[in-house]
């Protein structure tokens, strides 16, 4: 539990915040890692030819960003589609686009 007398008052941000919670700015810099470590993957998997280091890179694209699909789905979920079927329809545009990626 947080001391009340270390949250700021009322339309007041904390010193040295960005206005976001702990939780958003952690996410955001996972986010950036991950972004980091994608682009890395994708062009290796690039320069890699057909075979089972290849299919190697493809898996720990696809592993590395499973959460931002089941996120994405999760945004239009109650829209009238299963929850299910948007994360597979998610998961599977990510193997989609990852297998068409050209870098440039």
């Amino acid at each position: 539990m947080v001391p009340i007398m270390s949250l700021p008052g009322p339309g007041r941000v904390a010193e040295g915040s960005d206005g976001r919670d702990p939780a958003e700015r952690h996410a955001g810099a996972q986010g950036i890692e991950r972004g980091q470590r994608t682009e890395s993957l994708l062009r290796a998997l690039d320069a890699c030819p057909p075979g089972l280091d290849r299919d190697q890179l493809v898996e720990e694209v696809v592993l590395l960003n499973l959460d931002l699909c089941d996120r994405l789905a999760g945004r239009y979920t109650g829209r009238g589609l299963d929850h299910d079927d948007l994360v597979q329809v998610a998961r599977l545009a990510l193997v989609k686009a990852i297998q068409r990626y050209q870098p440039g």
